[in-house]
């Protein structure tokens, strides 16, 4: 009698085990990030801040990593530039791609916007121009899904200033047969070939005040003028591209609209563009207390002289670079007359 007890028990305890059997953990999934910022500025403190921010709001779910090589053709490769970034993004080749505005017409030509040079010359006009509302925020938006990207939310990567090693500058044609430097090789090298400059390291840069400020060695040579309003306005894009078939299934949901397939944030894409936004607001945060701390180290050391341009002139000057965009450039014209309201800069309407 206990020998059968034992062994209904026992069948019993199967039985229950098969019915009440415990599903496996689902694997956390895994998105990837690139960005090439660089090192220890606003920018890259900010890019960690959103990868950190997504960990934390998706923690046990989805892991943000951060990678700097992506596989092709069975190898990995280092993205070394910000324009390859972005095609490895739309590959899928990484899931997230942080850009500044410096390679934007890689995403689509209209961001060029971001390339006029002394268009946008101080914070307050530049966070109008991110604005929902009153800037051209909704125009950046389409301008990437155009370009086949998403976008998830923007940073601010800073101003470019002018600066030149020995000759001192207030109007363009002070620039003339100077060699100057800069990352940026599209409208603003135009601009120097229109004041008369060449596009090389010789004479002077367009670079972060951070940068033309900082401590050198004695052998360095660095700026010795500087303008006292920047040339360049750089903001960065969050990004993922729309073809990306894992991260569509993550954060975005479809819905129909007069007969049209059409796809908007999920609860987890608003998630996303939250801890994007908390990215932002760090980006602003950073990049003011940069060019604060340059501002007063320039004035206390005394090395560099802060020239006092003639800003109406250059804008002048570059009067045939903005009518070059707006009229070359399909939804340009509209795209630049929203920032002269801005701005108030009317040269080359």
């Amino acid at each position: 009698m206990l020998k059968k007890t034992t062994k209904l028990m026992g069948a019993v305890a199967i039985a229950l085990a098969l019915t009440f059997h415990v599903a496996p953990v689902k694997a956390e999934e895994t998105v990837t990030v690139i960005y090439n910022a660089p090192k220890k500025s606003a920018l890259e403190k900010a890019a960690k801040k959103f990868i950190k921010s997504a960990n934390k709001m998706f923690k046990g779910e989805i892991k943000f990593k951060r990678v700097k090589k992506v596989r092709k053709k069975k190898k990995l490769k280092k993205v070394a530039s910000d324009k390859k970034a972005a095609k490895a993004a739309k590959k899928s080749l990484a899931d997230i791609v942080i850009v500044s505005s410096d390679m934007a017409k890689a995403v689509r030509k209209p961001l060029g916007i971001f390339e006029m040079p002394w268009l946008v010359t101080n914070s307050v006009e530049a966070e109008t121009l991110l604005d929902k509302k009153k800037g051209i925020l909704s125009k950046v938006k389409r301008a990437t899904g155009r370009g086949k990207f998403v976008l998830v939310g923007t940073m601010n990567r800073g101003f470019g200033y002018l600066a030149t090693y020995s000759k001192p500058f207030t109007k363009p044609s002070d620039l003339k047969g100077l060699w100057i430097s800069t990352e940026n090789s599209g409208y603003v090298k135009k601009s120097l070939k229109a004041y008369g400059a060449k596009f090389g390291v010789m004479n002077g840069t367009i670079d972060s005040l951070k940068n033309i400020a900082k401590k050198r060695k004695s052998y360095m040579r660095g700026p010795k003028y500087v303008s006292n309003v920047p040339m360049t306005y750089t903001p960065a894009l969050i990004l993922f591209s729309k073809k990306n078939k894992k991260m569509k299934k993550l954060f975005m949901t479809k819905y129909m609209k007069k007969g049209k397939t059409k796809w908007k944030w999920s609860a987890n894409g608003k998630k996303l563009t939250k801890a994007a936004k908390k990215a932002s607001k760090l980006s602003w945060k950073l990049a003011t207390e940069n060019d604060q701390k340059a501002w007063a180290s320039i004035m206390k050391k005394k090395k560099i002289k802060v020239m006092k341009i003639d800003l109406n002139a250059f804008r002048k000057a570059s009067g045939k670079i903005y009518s070059d965009y707006e009229s070359k450039i399909n939804g340009a014209y509209g795209t630049l007359q929203q920032v002269r309201k801005i701005t108030g800069v009317m040269a080359g309407s």
